[in-house]
C-alpha cells in the first residue's frame, strides 16, 4: 500500500494491496476522508485498530502453537507458561498496546487533551490505552462526548495520519 498525504485527509490516495484486507483500504481511502461526522470517523479508525489488534492476536497465537508443538511432553510448568501466554494474547489491553507502537506524540496529545477535558485521564496509561479509553467513552457513554465534536475531529485527524503513515505504510 502507498499513500500520498500532505496533511489534508481528503488528498489521501491508496492503492489496493494484498497485504491489507479490502475493508481497511475502503475505510482509509473512501470512508474516513469523506466522513463529516467526527464520531463516525473515530468508529471507522477504530476498526483499523481492531484489524491491527487481530494481527497481533494471530501472531501471538501462532507463537503459542509453535511453542506447544515444539514441546513433545510438556511438564505442568511448561503447560502453565504456554497457557499464560495464550491468556495474555486474548487480553485487549495487551493487543492494543502491541498494535499501537510506536506512540504518536501528536495523537497522544489530542487524546490526552480530550480525556483531560472529560476528567477521564489516568496519567499512568499508555498512548494505546488512552485511545482505548476514548473508544470506551464513545461507545458506552456517548453523552460525555456529545459536545466534544471538535476535539474528536482533531483526534481523528491525528490518528488517521498516524495509522496510515506510521503503522500501515511501514
Amino acid at each position: 500500500m502507498y499513500a500520498e498525504y500532505d496533511g489534508d485527509i481528503t488528498t489521501l490516495r491508496l492503492k489496493a494491496t494484498t497485504e491489507l484486507p479490502s475493508y481497511v483500504i475502503t475505510i482509509l481511502g473512501s470512508l474516513v476522508p469523506y466522513c463529516t461526522n467526527p464520531f463516525l470517523r473515530f468508529f471507522y479508525l477504530y476498526q483499523v485498530i481492531e484489524y491491527m489488534m487481530g494481527v497481533q492476536f494471530d501472531n501471538k497465537v501462532a507463537d503459542v502453537r509453535t511453542r506447544f508443538a515444539a514441546t513433545a511432553n510438556p511438564s505442568m510448568v511448561e503447560l502453565r507458561e504456554i497457557l499464560e501466554k495464550f491468556q495474555d494474547a486474548t487480553r485487549e489491553k495487551t493487543r492494543i498496546n502491541a498494535a499501537l507502537v510506536p506512540e504518536c506524540p501528536t495523537t497522544a496529545i489530542s487524546a490526552e487533551n480530550l480525556l483531560t477535558a472529560l476528567n477521564a485521564l489516568d496519567p499512568d496509561t499508555s498512548f494505546a490505552e488512552r485511545i482505548y479509553r476514548v473508544r470506551n467513552i464513545l461507545f458506552h457513554d456517548y453523552k460525555q462526548l456529545h459536545e466534544r465534536g471538535e476535539q474528536i475531529a482533531s483526534l481523528c485527524r491525528d490518528l488517521f495520519a498516524y495509522l496510515v503513515s506510521k503503522r500501515l505504510l511501514v
